[in-house]
């Protein structure tokens, strides 16, 4: 394998800076998960395998290499991210109704609110 470039170091960096931005956009719910995970994913798998080309590694190497890696850690950052967010919310903790029990608690309360009123 060959040496850490100064152009291999950068792409590390940035392999790095997407996997922080899938964690906290993830973990802070600011988009889809769904779609933060194929974009970093895609973004890694292309970044990992130009780390690789720059290493001087054979064409199969650097396909294995750039699949196997930026799908992994990609992967493992996005489900960190989503574990300690629904952690965060705790048991019991819904989008309609924080105090709600079960999804939809908050539409039958209010249904029942229409009917006393």
């Amino acid at each position: 394998m060959g040496e850490l470039t100064g152009a291999t170091f950068i792409l590390f960096l940035i392999f790095a800076a997407v996997l922080v931005v899938i964690y906290l956009v993830i973990r802070r719910n600011l988009a889809p998960a769904g779609i933060v995970t194929l974009v970093g994913t895609v973004a890694n798998v292309i970044v990992v395998a130009l780390i690789s080309a720059a290493s001087e590694n054979n064409p199969l190497q650097v396909i294995f290499v750039g699949l196997s890696v930026g799908i992994v850690f990609s992967l493992a950052s996005a489900a960190m991210a989503a574990y300690f967010r629904g952690v965060e919310m705790g048991p019991g903790v819904y989008a309609d109704n924080p105090g709600a029990s079960e999804p939809g608690a908050a539409l039958e309360a209010k249904a029942d609110e229409v009917d006393e009123a």
